[in-house]
Order: structure tokens, then sequence, then C-alpha cells
């Protein structure tokens, strides 16, 4: 006879619970390495934010460069305040920095996850480090949360809004201080990226979800005379929590709000009139499900499943959740998780279409989709092996807080991974469980090793090229101007460019940013008013360099303007091919020089550093030849190139430019296809 089972049994939960938070280090390290592959690369949008964290630490605020006036390029501003203490303490490194600080909330991150959905389930010590081993393998979610850009915060701040449902709705009633802390959740993730704010809307959906369940309860089982208060004290928990999150989303909210306004002279951040945003044709879309946006959903859904397995994964979470709802096998967490999962995919589906891969803005989405996924099918397969007394015994209510204790193989895989015998002996000796937990183990194996064959290949293939990165326009833009300044020997200069993260924070030139994220001006004209908009870059900033490429050629079409050939002359110039195939338009690209910076004292320099071009001007005509299938025409470009006085050296230094060629194309797949003929032109120079 056992003299102390309570002893045991607190060994035992203690034994299963430090065993779930070591299996965490699967996902953990699976995660970190994925990380490394792109460890040396950052996105150079996220430069803007540490340009203004910077200039904000040193007292210059919140500006693009020094003594600029006060324009809201970046949106996330709750990430760019947690970059200010590295500056100040004199430990900000752009790329170490950014990195070690992104996989400390990811990490951060899946242990609140653990926390959270864990305890829902004995077997959830196993189940959630499945989900985060997925969502460590998923590529949109490595690529962008290691880019340096806000995903690891923006993600772990969704997290933190699930957690705070789920413990806030377990309870009989919403405490004032969980509503109040969750409006104040809600409004960071506004903060952290403006589209966060549409989460604003899920923790009342909720409430009130859960509070008409409970009136219907009410009714039930209230007698008639007793119904009335029954259901007054309901209505009233309901209008306090709601009152109570309102407030605490908008003091913090509104005050943001009025910051802005007061600080920046606008309601809305610069990136929104540079970008656009949600329409209320996007809303109507959504809600009537449009055609485009049902193919939408089917890529979104592509991302954490691949483009063959999208409609029938999608399908059967459908059919899954029709058949837990029907038998009183949906859980709480899968109600609540739901909810922000559709919140996610409303955020991304509202979002315009991002010209970088692997979706930029769908990173909350695949942590989430994995979770629910992930509990689903533990939650089907345990109905789907019980009995009929098991699964009667099982069954939930909703927002019901009964133990959702069942049998299913993850729960013998789980008391086999801590070697609790125990715990394991009775579950192998019912009938068919050993059956079960070889179906569930074998799932498990099938899934993880299919998602890490997947995602391997696709991350290869986005190391092919990493968009814009920030070590090349750090190279190639904020040095190149300051180097030209000197040369040429100007004191105060400027440029007008679209790459402007680096440039921001290296470069000693006053920027102009034709990418219309840090410029009023060029944010309203750009995309509405070509006319006033030349009419700015030649009348009002004058710069004295200028730089244009592929779209921001075609969008300025500043050419097209007698005060360009008037005003500037070419370092080095060339027709833009991008702009000739996608829009049938000849209009040229390269570098300028304002002529009256040109003077006798400086026309030997200018020649020096419009020589230097020549051969990649002449190498970029001769991959464009090749991309048109002519490689003897190609060939006989390449001999030119050697025949004018250039060296296989300067040929291969050329190819090497890599951001010349391939950094700005604005699809992933057209910067692939130019890196295929980069090696096609490598193979011609054999």
């Amino acid at each position: 006879m056992n003299r102390f089972p309570m002893t045991q049994n607190r060994l035992s939960t203690r034994k299963a619970t430090t065993a779930g938070w070591l299996l965490l280090l699967i996902p953990a390290a699976v995660y970190l390495a994925h990380a490394w592959v792109f460890r040396g690369w950052l996105v150079d949008d996220a430069a803007i934010t540490f340009a203004y964290a910077r200039n904000l630490a040193h007292g210059y605020g919140l500006v693009a460069q020094p003594g600029a006036a006060p324009v809201e390029a970046y949106s996330n501003f709750l990430w760019l305040l947690l970059y200010v203490p590295f500056f100040w303490l004199r430990g900000f490194d752009p790329v170490v920095a950014p990195k070690i600080i992104s996989a400390a909330i990811v990490l951060a991150t899946y242990a609140l996850v653990y926390q959270t959905f864990a305890p829902f389930t004995p077997q959830g010590r196993l189940v959630i480090p499945v989900a985060l081993t997925l969502t460590s393998l998923s590529t949109p979610f490595v690529v962008w949360t290691t880019s340096g850009l806000e995903n690891p915060l923006y993600a772990l701040l969704v997290c933190l809004l699930v957690y705070g449902a789920v413990r806030s709705l377990a309870a009989g009633r919403v405490t004032g201080r969980w509503a109040l802390a969750l409006g104040v959740l809600a409004a960071c993730a506004g903060m952290t990226r403006p589209d966060g704010v549409l989460y604003v809307i899920a923790f009342p959906a909720l409430l009130i979800a859960k509070q008409l369940d409970r009136r219907t309860r009410a009714l039930r089982a209230a007698p008639s005379t007793g119904s009335e208060l029954a259901l007054n004290a309901v209505k009233g928990q309901a209008l306090h929590g709601l009152v109570l999150y309102g407030l605490g989303f908008l003091v913090l909210y509104g005050g943001f709000y009025l910051f802005r306004w007061v600080y920046f002279g606008d309601l809305l951040p610069n990136t929104y009139y540079a970008k656009g945003g949600p329409s209320l044709y996007d809303l109507v879309s959504l809600i009537t499900l449009q055609p485009p946006i049902v193919a939408r959903i089917l890529d979104l859904v592509a991302a954490v499943t691949g483009r063959g397995l999208a409609g029938p994964v999608l399908l059967a979470a459908l059919v899954a959740t029709v058949y837990l709802a029907s038998t009183r096998g949906l859980g709480r967490q899968h109600l609540i998780l739901g909810v922000f999962l559709l919140a996610a995919a409303a955020v991304y589906l509202l979002l315009p279409n991002d010209g970088m891969a692997e979706y930029r803005f769908a990173t909350a989405f695949v942590i989430l989709f994995y979770l629910f996924v992930a509990m689903l099918t533990d939650r089907v397969l345990g109905r789907l092996f019980a009995s009929n007394a098991e699964r009667d015994a099982s069954a939930l209510p909703p927002f019901g807080t009964a133990d959702e204790k069942q049998p299913t193989g993850l729960e013998a895989i789980a008391g086999l991974s801590v070697g609790d015998r125990n715990r394991l002996k009775p579950l192998i000796q019912n009938r068919g469980d050993i059956f079960r937990t070889a179906v569930t183990a074998l799932l498990i194996v099938v899934v993880l090793a299919g998602a890490a064959f997947h995602f391997a290949r696709r991350s290869a293939k986005f190391a092919e090229y990493l968009p814009v990165p920030f070590a090349i326009v750090r190279d190639n833009n904020a040095y190149r101007y300051d180097d030209y300044a000197a040369e040429l020997g100007i004191s105060q200069s400027s440029v007008l460019l679209p790459d402007l993260g680096a440039t921001l924070y290296y470069s000693q030139v006053k920027v102009y940013d034709l990418g219309a994220l840090a410029d009023k001006t060029i944010a309203r004209t750009l995309w509405r008013d070509r006319p006033a908009l030349r009419d700015y870059i030649f009348e009002t900033a004058r710069p004295t360099f200028i730089h244009i490429h592929d779209v921001w050629t075609y969008l300025a079409r500043l050419d097209e303007d007698p005060r360009f050939q008037r005003d500037y002359a070419p370092i080095y110039e060339y027709p833009d091919a991008w702009v000739m195939q996608r829009h049938g338009l000849t209009l040229s690209s390269g570098d300028y020089v304002r002529r009256d910076a040109l003077n006798a004292g400086n026309q030997a320099a200018f020649k020096r550093i419009a020589g230097a071009w020549r051969t990649h001007i002449a190498l970029n005509q001769a991959l464009f030849t090749l991309a048109s299938g002519d490689a003897a025409g190609a060939r006989r470009q390449y001999d030119g190139i050697l025949a004018a006085g250039a060296t296989a050296a300067d040929v291969r230094d050329a190819l090497n430019d890599v951001h010349f060629f391939l950094s700005s194309f604005p699809t992933h797949a057209e910067a692939l296809a130019t890196q295929a003929r980069l090696r096609e032109m490598e193979s011609l120079m054999q």
C-alpha cells in the first residue's frame, strides 16, 4: 500500500511539467538553427527604425536625420522604442543586436504559448512543442522574425492577447484587471504595427459570445421568477468587462494618436500615404468572400502548408471544426485560437500585396495556424479513438472549464517521453491504445519530416536572393554618395533615392526619399500627381544627386521632364530594360549629379567617376541580351567589354555588385531569374 500518494502525485506532476518545458528545447533549437541560415541578412527597411531610434536617443527627436522635419517614416513605434536604450548604452550593433533581440523575443513567445495551452490537456506538453517545431521550420516565420523588422514583437503581443483571453475567459467572470490589461495589449499591438489595431475586436467578440452562452444557460436553468435577475447579472458582467477593456485601449491608443497629430501633424503615419491601406471596398470584399479574397486565402494557407496542400488542409480543418462543434468537442482553447486566427487572416487579407517574398505580414497567422490545427487534430484523434462513454465524458460546454482530459495516442507518447511507466502502462493495456499511439506517432513523424523537407527547399531558394539587404544598400548607397561628394569636393550635398534604411543610418548627405516613406510631399504625389512630384524635385528639393532604377524610374518618369536633362548630368545612365519589358516605355535609369555642382575644378574627378561605371553599364546590356535568349549576342557584347580595355577581373567585380542587378527588383521571381542570368554570364566568361 502506498503510504504517500499525494507526494508521489506531486512528484509525477512536477516531473511531467519539467519534461514538457524540456521538450520546448526542440522547437527552440530548430528555430535557432533555421535562423542561422539568414544570420548575415537584415532587410534594409529595418534600418529606418535604427536611424530613428538613434536620433531619438541622441536628443534629435523622432526624425529621419538630425535637423530634418518630423515625418513618421516608420510604422513600428514600440519596436523603435525597444532599440533606444541600446543606443543610450552605446551597445547597438546594426546586425548583431536586432538578431539577438529578435531571437530572445521568439523564444519568450514559445514559452508563453506553452504556458497558455499545455495545461488544457495532459498531452499538451507534446502537442504544443510539435506545433512550435512546425513554426520553427516555417520559412515565412523564420525569415521575417530574423529580418530586423518588428515581426517578433508583433507575434509576442498577439500571443499575449491570446494568453489574456484564455486566462480571463477561464474564470467565472472577467475581472476588471484582465479587461483593462487586454485593452492595453490591444493598443500595444496597434502601436507596433498599424494593422495590429484590428485585433482590438477579438476579445470583445469572445466576451460577447461567452455572455450569450451564459445567458442561454441561465434561461434554461434559472426559475422563471429569477431568470431576469440572472440575465441582468450576466449582462452587467459583460458591460463591465467591455467598458474597462475599451478604457484600457482608448487611453493608450488615443494618447498615441494625439501625440502623432501634435508631433507629426498627421492622424495617420506617413507610410499610409506612401503605401496605402485597406479601403471600404477591401472590407466588403473580405466580408462577402469575393473570388480574389478566396484566392488570397488559399495563398495564405499555402504559406504554412505548401501549394499542393492548402485546399485539402483548409477543408480538413473546417470539417474537423464542424465535427467537434456538433459533438460538443470544442473547448475554449479552440474557440479563442479560432477567433484570433480569423483576426490574423483578416489583417493579412486587408493589407496591400507585398512585393517581398515569403508573406511578410503573416507572422502572427503562422504561429496561430499551427497551434490551432495541432490542438484541433489532438482533439479529433481523441474523440475518434475514444469509446462512447469516454466521448460523452469529455463533451464540453462552450467556454466550459471542465477537465478536458481524454485518452489519445499523444498522451501515451507523452508518458513515454518522460519515462512515466505508471501512466503509460494503463494506456497501452486498454483496447486499441497501441494502435492509436502508433497512428499518432506516425502522423507526427510524417508531418514534421514533410515540413522539414518542404521548408528547407523554400529557405534555400529564399537565401539565393535576400531582398534589399541592409549591407548592400549600405555599401552601394550610403557610402557611394558620400564618396561622390568627397571626390567632387561638394561640401553640402543631398541625394534623392528609393533605398532609404542604410542610407539614413550611415550617409552624411541629406536624403530625400523617393520611396516616399520619409517625405510627406513625395508620399502624396508619387502615385497621384506626377507633375507636382517633379515640381517638388526640380524646384524645391533640388537634390545634388539622383538615383533611380526600374519601378522608381517608371513611377517618377523624370526624363519625360525637360528640367531633368537641363539640370542633371549622368554619372552613369542606361535604358531600363525592366521598364521596357514591363511597361513598353523607353526610360533611363542611373546616377545623376546637378550640373551646377560641376565646375572646372572637379571635371576630371567627374570623368573618372563616370568612367568607372562603363563596365557595369555594358555588362547590364549583355545580361538583358542574354535574357532575350541571344547567348551569342551576349558573348559578343562581353568580348566588346574586354576589347574596350576592361579586364576579366573588372567584369567579375561588376558581377559581384549584386545590388546593381538584384537588390531592388520588384519581385523575388524576377530577382531569381536575373541571378540565373548572372550564372549564365559567368559560364560564358570561361
